[in-house]
């Protein structure tokens, strides 16, 4: 299924959008200009994208924003170009099982990157395959959704959290790749009809807290909906 035909990727991607920052409209396209062609008072802003461990990785899309608005998304590499100095957001959105990691320069895990450039700028989205091996000196949080029946409910929106801070978010069945020996909360969004009512081994708190031993292993985490 390719990207442009994919209907449920699409649907998730206006939800992620819809959960975390608010879209209140869309202003432009991505805006290509060629090499040597800007005005003094913008820059090109480039974002690309690979595979932790330096492996290609190009289409995934990304989304700039600009005072919550959403001014231009392509898939990478793309170009956005912008004016000097003012303030930006980027988004890196997920594909399938390949899963935001962090921004290469910064190492920051956070997918909406907050940026104002002056000069003609590349950042770099690192990502990795859920289903392929575990980083060094990282876990999994898998997380899956069910039905008060134990029916399984695909593309419900979760969240993982540190410190107060949504660090990835995800749509179920997911998961998240984690640093050892340290804490989160992993938290499930309601959906239409169902909403939330546990956890499977019957914890209510819709923020769920994992400890992350000092080993690399897979911890899962099933929420339960009802009706």
């Amino acid at each position: 299924m390719s990207r442009e035909d994919s209907r449920t990727d699409g649907a998730r991607r206006l939800r992620r959008i819809f959960f975390v920052m608010p879209l209140l409209m869309v202003a432009a396209l991505p805006v290509h200009v060629a090499h040597g062609s800007l005005p003094p008072n913008m820059s090109a802003l480039t974002v690309t994208s690979q595979l932790y461990g330096g492996g290609p990785s190009s289409g995934m899309y990304a989304v700039l924003y600009s005072n919550n608005l959403v001014i231009a998304g392509g898939f990478t590499p793309t170009q956005f170009i912008v004016n000097n100095s003012q303030s930006y957001t980027v988004l890196a959105d997920d594909y399938g099982s390949l899963q935001f990691f962090q921004w290469q320069d910064t190492g920051s895990a956070s997918r909406y990157r907050a940026i104002s450039i002056s000069s003609n700028t590349t950042i770099t989205a690192v990502y990795v395959d859920t289903n392929g091996p575990l980083p060094s000196g990282y876990s999994r949080i898998s997380v899956s959704t069910v039905d008060s029946n134990g029916g399984a409910l695909t593309g419900y929106y979760a969240t993982l959290w540190q410190n107060s801070a949504m660090v990835r978010d995800c749509f179920s069945p997911c998961s998240f790749f984690v640093a050892n020996a340290q804490s989160y909360q992993v938290a499930v969004a309601d959906f239409g009809s169902e909403t939330f009512a546990h956890w499977s081994d019957g914890n209510s708190n819709r923020f769920y807290t994992v400890s992350v031993g000092s080993d690399s292993t897979t911890i899962g985490l099933t929420a339960v909906y009802s009706p």
